[in-house]
This record gives structure tokens, sequence and C-alpha cells, in this order.
């Protein structure tokens, strides 16, 4: 009897386990993956200039409008909202004693409420300063008045030396394209990244060499990204030589009017009959089209030498639905366009085999297979992401699970929808004109909203 009971115990703990673990996948709050929207993004650069012992150093940052705090503004901008942003940097040396800290404090003003709420619509600026030769450091902080607002981004071993005192090579500056014969040029703020789709893209490294610069070989490898579990493992490697453009560098410039940051392609004196090292630029082309989301690693080495020097960055999909960050969840939004034994297979194996799958089906409906960027497969987990959203309710989280959900899925928006509240029920007719058919759903005792009956539209 006693072992009776044990065995009924273990039981019980399975099934009660399994239940929650059913429950916890279907109420998973997935912005608990990613706070879709809140974007606050930032780069350092370290910039030579005609110094001995020292550098400047650029941090220009971009932030998205719902990340910030707005309230009512007042005082001659009636009508419009404000939002008071500030952006701090604290500088330290290696010991961890703080050497500079400098702020930046701005106004922003809307024009609506929707607009407070935007997550495609940016602010930018930029911090600047100069160290002193060394390694440092930083920690970057945005806060925003009147909220707890708190964003920090932090960056390690950054290696400042003057371009006087020795070979040396900065850190990538990533720009949407670089033309010598162009004075501005504009630059990704992307947290090292360069975004994916992009039409171009190249990658600019600030150097030093203390004789006539050598061509560099490099090359450019894709390594799996760890930040997230959806892996695209493209077979991509891209290489080449090139040779630097001597006594060049780049410095930075705002437009305040058109709130417009770029940089500007400058010239460094240098005494050619002298002894010193000289400053310069490598310049990559990208071919950014063929990229897809993950870590590149640059790998560098000099002519007649031996040592590779290395650098990274990140091609970065902004707006990637956030349901990809979850091979899983993915796979479980598909249940609708799969069969029941194609479903089975690709919720077989670990997130690195799921992705593939996924990716893999998707191929085959991709209307670009010439480029990565599959707009087929966006536009599927757009959908899934706004019925996420908006069609949940009390008892039932996630939104693309419900009725609603389904059909905004396979047919997208509708061209109108009815809404009628009654006393018992509530009723909303979706329309769709080119699919010629409305699709009627109703509430019901749990206030959710059911499927009743399909119409077809007479034209």
């Amino acid at each position: 009897m006693k072992i009776f009971k044990n065995v009924l115990i273990i039981y019980l703990v399975f099934f009660v386990n399994i239940f929650i673990e059913a429950q916890d996948r279907d109420n998973r709050d997935l912005r608990t993956k990613l706070e879709y929207g809140k974007k606050f993004y930032a780069d350092l650069y370290v910039l030579p200039e005609e110094s001995d012992d020292s550098v400047v150093i650029v941090i220009p940052y971009k932030i998205s409008n719902e990340t910030l705090t707005f309230i009512k503004s007042e005082n001659g901008n009636s009508g419009k909202f404000l939002s008071v942003p500030e952006v701090e940097a604290e500088f330290m040396d290696s010991i961890g004693v703080i050497r500079r800290r400098i702020f930046r404090e701005d106004s922003v003003y809307v024009n609506n409420f929707e607009e407070t709420n935007s997550s495609k619509d940016f602010i930018n600026g930029f911090l600047k300063t100069t160290l002193k030769n060394g390694k440092y450091s930083a920690v970057v902080v945005l806060s925003c008045a009147n909220s707890q607002l708190k964003r920090k981004k932090e960056f390690h071993n950054i290696e400042c030396m003057s371009y006087r005192k020795g070979d040396f090579m900065y850190e990538p500056v990533l720009l949407s394209g670089f033309n010598p014969d162009l004075d501005t040029l504009h630059p990704y703020i992307l947290d090292k990244g360069i975004p994916f789709s992009s039409s171009g893209a190249s990658i600019l490294i600030p150097i030093s060499s203390n004789k006539e610069f050598e061509k560099f070989s490099y090359k450019i490898s894709y390594e799996p990204p760890k930040d997230y579990d959806f892996e695209w493992s493209p077979e991509f490697s891209f290489k080449g030589i090139i040779s630097p453009i001597m006594n060049k560098t780049i410095t930075v410039k705002y437009d305040s009017l058109n709130k417009e940051l770029t940089f500007l392609l400058t010239g460094i004196y240098t005494d050619e009959n002298a002894k010193e090292f000289h400053p310069g630029l490598i310049d990559i082309d990208i071919p950014a089209e063929r990229l897809e989301p993950g870590n590149y690693e640059i790998a560098l080495i000099r002519a007649q030498a031996s040592d590779t020097i290395k650098k990274s960055f990140r091609v970065v999909w902004e707006d990637m639905p956030l349901i990809l960050n979850d091979p899983e969840t993915a796979v479980d939004a598909m249940y609708y366009i799969l069969t029941d034994k194609q479903y089975d297979e690709m919720r077989s194996g670990n997130s690195k085999e799921i992705s593939k799958k996924i990716l893999d089906y998707w191929k085959e409906k991709d209307p670009t297979k010439e480029t990565p960027y599959n707009e087929a497969m966006a536009e599927y987990f757009r959908r899934v992401e706004y019925a996420y959203s908006n069609f949940k309710s009390f008892n039932i989280k996630n939104g693309y699970k419900t009725d609603r959900g389904k059909i905004y899925i396979l047919y997208g928006p509708p061209t109108l929808v009815n809404k009628t509240l009654g006393e018992k029920m509530n009723t909303e007719i979706w329309k769709y004109k080119e699919l010629k058919k409305e699709f009627v759903f109703e509430t019901n005792a749990n206030g959710n909203y059911i499927l009743v009956k399909i119409n077809d539209i007479k034209q």
C-alpha cells in the first residue's frame, strides 16, 4: 500500500509539472526576452588628434521615443509633449579611478501622444571628450526627467594611444557607405552593428604607422550569436587586400537643426621628413546585402608581418519579430500553416536545429532568394507578434492562439472591422475585400472572441 502511494505521488508530481510547463508556455510573456521598441544604442570611438599624449573619444547614441518618458508640455508649446533625456559617460582608468565624467541633456518635443510611443522614431546625439594615453573602461547611462528610467551601456578595455606613439589600430567605425571623394560620412549607431538588409556598408579603421603604409590583407567571417537562441549559421567568408589612406582621420559633426550626426573626413598634418608615426584609415567595403544577422570577426594582417589583429561587429535585424528570439515558440506559432507531421518534426531538436528548420521552410517561400532577408518570413512573424499583443484576453495570454489571432496571421489586417457591444455578448465582423469573405466573432462566457461564422461577400 505504501509503495502504491509513493508511485501515485510521483505520477501526480510528474503530471503537475507537465501542466505547469504547458501553462507557462501558453502564458509566456515574450517581452521577458526583449523590451521590444524600447531601444537605446550607443557606440564608443577612439579617434586620433594632433597631440602626443591624448586622443578624442566620441560616443554617438540614439534613443527611441518609446524608451523615454514624455509629459504634456507647457510654456508656449501647447498641445506638444516634452521629454528631457540625459546621457552621462563615466571613464575609469585601469585601477578603477574615475578620470572623466561628461553628460548631455536635451529637450525633446513631439506633436502628439502617438509619437511618444513610437519605436521607429529616434532622437540622437553624441558625447565628446579627450583622454590621456592609457587603458580605460566606461559606463554610459541614460536617464530621463520625471521618471525612474535607467539604461546602461558598458565599454571595457578601451585602449587610448596617440597616433604619434606607435603602430596602433583603433576600433572600427561602421558607416552606411564610404566615398573618399566626399567629406561627409554617415555612421550606423547600433551597438557596433550594421542593419540587416541594408543596401551597403563600410568599415573604417583608423590606424597609425611609423613608415610608409603597406597593404593589409583581411578576412571577415561569421561567428554564432551568443545573445539569442535563433541562429542563421551562414557559410560566409569575405576577404581581400587593402591599402590604407594616409594622413586622414575623421571628426564628428552634429547638425542641430536637422538633428543629424555625421563624421567628416579630415586631414592631419605630419612632417614627411620627420621620423614620426603617420595616421591613416583602412576602408573595407562590406557586401551588406549578403550578411545575415549575427556576429562577425575581422582578421587583419599587415603585409610582411605575422601578427593578426582581430576586430568585431554585428549585423542586427533591428525590428526582428520578437518571437524569433525563441525558436520553439516560433514553431508553435507556425502551427496554422504546417501539417501535423511537419509540426512534430520541426519541434524536435535543440534551438540551433529548430532555427535551421524554420529557415529552410521559409527559404522555399522567399520572394527574393538572392538576398538573405526573407520578406515572407518577416511578414508572417510580424503578424504573429501583432496577434500576440493585441488579441490576448484575461485567460488567454497568447494572443496568436485565439481565433482572431489565427485569422489575422493567415490573412493579415482586415479591410474593415465592425464592432457591436451587446448586453450578453460583443460581436466583431472582419471584412476582407480581396478575399471576398467576412469572419464573424462573438464573445463567449469567458469574454473570449470565438469565430462563429464565415460569410462570402457579394460584390
